[in-house]
C-alpha cells in the first residue's frame, strides 16, 4: 500500500506475463534508475512522440489540399489542350509539324529572322518548352542558316 503522501497518485499495473517485469527491470538497471522512474519516463516520452504527428498532420493536410488543386489544374489544362486539338482537326487547319521542319520551311521562304519574329512565329512551340536557340545552333552547324546583324537568314 502506498504511503499517505502518494495517495491519489498511485497506479497499479498488471503485466501480461512476468517476463515483461524482468525486461523492464533490466532496462531500468541499464538506465541507472528505479523501475517507477523508468516506467514514468517511458510513458512520458511516448506521450511526447504522439504530440508530434498532430503537427505533421496539419502540414500533411495542407499538402494533400495543394495536391488536389494541382490535379484539378492539370485536368483543366488537359481538357483545354484536347479542345484545341479537336477544334484544329474539325477545321482541318491544325496539323502539328515538328518544330525543326517548321523552322526550316519558314526560314527557306526568305527574309531575316530576328528574335521578335522568331518569338511571334513559333510562340506555341516556345511556350511548350522547345529550345529555339538549340535548334538555330544546330541549323547553323549544318550550314543551312547564318546569323547576321539583322538576324538569322537562310543560306541559298
Amino acid at each position: 500500500m502506498a504511503r499517505s503522501q502518494f495517495k491519489g497518485r498511485q497506479f497499479t499495473l498488471y503485466l501480461p506475463t512476468s517476463k515483461y517485469l524482468e525486461i523492464w527491470q533490466s532496462r531500468a538497471k541499464v538506465a541507472h534508475c528505479s523501475l517507477n522512474h523508468y516506467i514514468f519516463e517511458t510513458v512520458e516520452s511516448a506521450g511526447e512522440q504522439q504530440a508530434e504527428p498532430k503537427a505533421g498532420t496539419d502540414e500533411l493536410n495542407k499538402l494533400r489540399a495543394e495536391n488536389q488543386q494541382l490535379k484539378a489544374e492539370l485536368e483543366r489544362l488537359r481538357a483545354w489542350q484536347a479542345s484545341i486539338f479537336k477544334a484544329g482537326e474539325a477545321k482541318d487547319t491544325f496539323r502539328p509539324i515538328p518544330l525543326k521542319e517548321a523552322v526550316i520551311s519558314k526560314m527557306r521562304a526568305g527574309g531575316f529572322w530576328n528574335t521578335a519574329r522568331i518569338n511571334r512565329e513559333f510562340n506555341l512551340y516556345i511556350q511548350t518548352g522547345y529550345n529555339m536557340g538549340k535548334i538555330l545552333d544546330e541549323l547553323a552547324d549544318l550550314g543551312l542558316i547564318k546569323e547576321t546583324a539583322r538576324g538569322w537568314t537562310w543560306i541559298k
